[in-house]
């Protein structure tokens, strides 16, 4: 029988919207979802205001708040932010046909909805080449990828590859992807200009509304809440057996409260299981803070 281990960081303010007596049943509530997901995994949960990471579902200690994880595609937002930041925001670059769709032609925002990995690609070789290496290297370490270990030699494909699908050469821990969500819930902080941080929140909700996490998007109708978030799903041709993420963005109607991240380990894409499980923990948010008026 699996023992499933939670760690809550820190207890929320009274201003985060859940009462400090109220942490130890989001606490209960994040651990029964990674229970019910019957799969290895992470539920996260920041303050967006505060800054505060209220709790830290994790069914091991090598998925704790500080541990390393691929962060697939969910790696794209960090590049995003810096084509943004640097002037690239009404470049077009190529989706390549699928079986589903003629070329597409994309700026960053339905490169994002869509998830495209060719375009994603396309997108990190032009920052290299217009940027150079080690600027963008620099970049993606102020965002937090501290652990980074791609090489600035690296062929364009490989280049490319990395920071579109992340699959290797970018860990990522919780701890720091939650912050860099954070920030862009804040305005951009200072990480970011607050056309980025605007610009990133739109096409979030995008990915929920029309792009790869379409089957969450009426998850938070009626309560006048909003939900974005990037998925992630991989390694490599997996199937039903893919490791997914999604680092989620939860907003009330005066602007952003949380970032809510799942990792769910060997359940399929990150717009399935993992989308849901947040998409659960953004409606229990939702019904605490309801509760409190």
């Amino acid at each position: 029988m699996r023992i499933w281990r939670n760690i809550v960081v820190v207890a929320c303010l009274a201003a985060s919207g859940i009462a400090q007596q109220q942490s130890a049943s989001l606490t209960a509530f994040t651990r029964q979802q990674l229970k019910d997901a019957n799969a290895p995994g992470f539920i996260h949960v920041r303050d967006v205001k505060s800054g505060r990471v209220l709790a830290h579902a994790a069914s091991g200690d090598d998925l704790a708040v500080d541990s390393p994880v691929a962060p697939l595609s969910v790696i794209k937002v960090f590049v995003a932010a810096m084509w943004l930041e640097h002037g690239f925001g009404d470049t077009v670059v190529d989706c390549d046909a699928s079986a589903r769709y003629p070329v597409r032609h994309m700026k960053v925002e339905d490169v994002i909805a869509s998830s495209c990995d060719t375009a994603g690609k396309r997108m990190a070789v032009l920052l290299r080449q217009k940027l150079g290496a080690k600027r963008v290297l620099a970049d993606l370490r102020r965002y937090g990828i501290e652990g980074i270990t791609l090489k600035s030699d690296a062929g364009d494909e490989d280049w490319g590859s990395v920071l579109s699908l992340g699959e290797r050469d970018v860990p990522v821990t919780p701890l720091q992807v939650s912050r860099f969500f954070a920030a862009i819930g804040n305005g951009g902080g200072k990480l970011m200009s607050a056309r980025t941080a605007q610009t990133i929140q739109a096409a979030l909700g995008a990915v929920v509304q029309r792009g790869t996490a379409d089957s969450i998007k009426d998850a938070l109708a009626g309560t006048g809440w909003r939900i974005g978030g990037k998925t992630g799903t991989g390694p490599g041709l997996c199937g039903d057996h893919c490791d997914g993420w999604f680092a989620g963005f939860v907003s009330d109607p005066r602007g952003g409260r949380y970032v809510v991240l799942a990792f769910i380990r060997g359940r399929g894409l990150g717009g399935g299981v993992a989308a849901h499980v947040v998409a659960a923990v953004a409606e229990y948010l939702a019904s605490k803070a309801a509760d409190k008026h």
